[in-house]
C-alpha cells in the first residue's frame, strides 16, 4: 500500500472513530417546556398523617406564578368548609394559609390550592388538592438540621424550550445532613440560598422543595450568576413555619468559566462511555503506528 493510501486510510479511521465516539458520548440535549405557574407540591403532602394542630399549610408554585387574592379552600371531611386568602412569598413561590385553630385532633381535611396566573399572563397553571389527617399534639420546637455537608458542580447543556436555544449552566450537587423534627420528618421543606456571588447583601433563595429522602439535591444556575467563589447555605422548615438554625453554615466551591478541561465534568445526561473512549484511542494508536512504518 502506498504511503498516501496509508495516510488516507488512517485519517478515515480516526474520523470514523470520532464519529462513532461522538454518537456514543453525546446525548441529545433535554428539551424544557415553557414552565407554567403550576402548583408543584404541598405541605403537608397528600396523605400525611399526624399533622400538628398548629400547622401552617402551604403550597409551592413555579417561580412564574403570581398571586392575585385567589382563595384557598380548606374543608373538614364531613364538616365545615372555609375559604380564606393566603399569604404569598414571591421569592420562593410559596402560598401559605394559617388555619388559626380550625384543625381538630384526629380529623381529616382536604385543602384546595388555587390555580394561579403567570406573571404578565392571563393563563393559569394547575391547581392542587391534598388530603391529610391531624394528630393529637402541637409542634413547639424548631427542626434540627446541620446544613449542607459538601458541594460539587458540573457543566450542563440544556435546551431552552421557550427560546429554542441551547444554554450552558452550572449544576451544583449538594449533599445534606439529615434533619429531625419534634413530630415528624415527613413534611419538612428545604430552602437553599446562594450567598456568593450575588448582587444583594442578603442571601438569594435558589431552591424550595420537600426535603429529599436521599439527602441530595441539585441547583441549576446561570454561568454568569455563579462564577468564581460560589457559596450556599440551607435550612429546613417544619409545618408550623419554624426553621432550623443552619443558615450560618456556608459551603463553597470555586467554578471556572468554560471552556475548560479540568475542575468539573461536562454532563449531557449521563457519563461518557469508557468503551467509546477506548475505541477512539485504539484507532488513533493504529494510525500512528501505520504512519511510522510507512515513513
Amino acid at each position: 500500500m502506498r504511503r498516501g493510501d496509508v495516510q488516507a486510510l488512517g485519517r478515515s479511521l480516526v474520523l470514523g472513530a470520532i464519529a462513532v465516539a461522538s454518537g456514543l458520548l453525546a446525548e441529545p440535549v433535554h428539551a424544557q417546556s415553557c414552565a407554567k405557574p403550576d402548583a408543584l407540591e404541598a405541605f403537608p403532602t397528600y396523605g400525611s398523617v399526624g399533622v400538628p394542630l398548629n400547622a401552617i399549610l402551604s403550597a409551592h408554585y413555579f417561580t412564574s406564578a403570581e398571586y392575585d387574592a385567589e382563595p384557598v379552600v380548606l374543608e373538614e371531611i364531613g364538616g365545615e368548609r372555609r375559604e380564606a386568602l393566603g399569604t404569598f412569598n414571591p421569592s420562593e413561590g410559596l402560598l401559605s394559609l394559617d388555619p388559626a385553630g380550625f384543625l381538630k385532633p384526629g380529623m381529616q381535611y382536604v385543602v384546595e390550592w388555587p390555580a394561579l396566573r403567570g406573571i404578565g399572563s392571563a393563563s393559569r397553571g394547575k391547581s392542587l388538592k391534598v388530603n391529610f389527617s391531624v394528630g393529637n399534639q402541637s409542634d413547639n420546637a424548631p427542626p434540627e438540621f446541620s446544613g449542607i455537608e459538601s458541594v460539587n458542580y458540573r457543566l450542563q447543556r440544556d435546551q431552552d424550550g421557550c427560546a429554542e436555544t441551547v444554554q450552558d449552566r452550572f449544576v451544583f450537587e449538594l449533599k445534606l445532613s439529615q434533619p429531625s423534627d419534634e413530630t415528624s420528618n415527613q413534611d419538612l421543606s428545604l430552602v437553599v440560598f446562594q450567598t456568593k456571588p450575588n448582587s444583594n447583601e442578603s442571601p438569594v433563595p435558589v431552591l424550595t422543595r420537600a426535603f429529599p429522602s436521599n439527602g441530595q439535591v441539585e441547583v441549576s444556575r446561570r454561568i454568569e450568576d455563579s462564577l468564581g467563589n460560589v457559596c450556599f447555605a440551607a435550612l429546613v422548615r417544619d409545618l408550623t413555619g419554624k426553621v432550623s438554625a443552619s443558615a450560618d453554615r456556608v459551603v463553597c466551591t470555586k467554578t471556572v468559566k468554560p471552556p475548560f478541561f479540568q475542575g468539573c465534568s461536562v454532563a449531557f445526561g449521563r457519563a461518557p462511555r469508557a468503551d467509546a473512549l477506548g475505541f477512539l484511542l485504539l484507532l488513533g494508536g493504529l494510525w500512528a503506528r501505520r504512519r511510522a512504518r510507512s515513513v
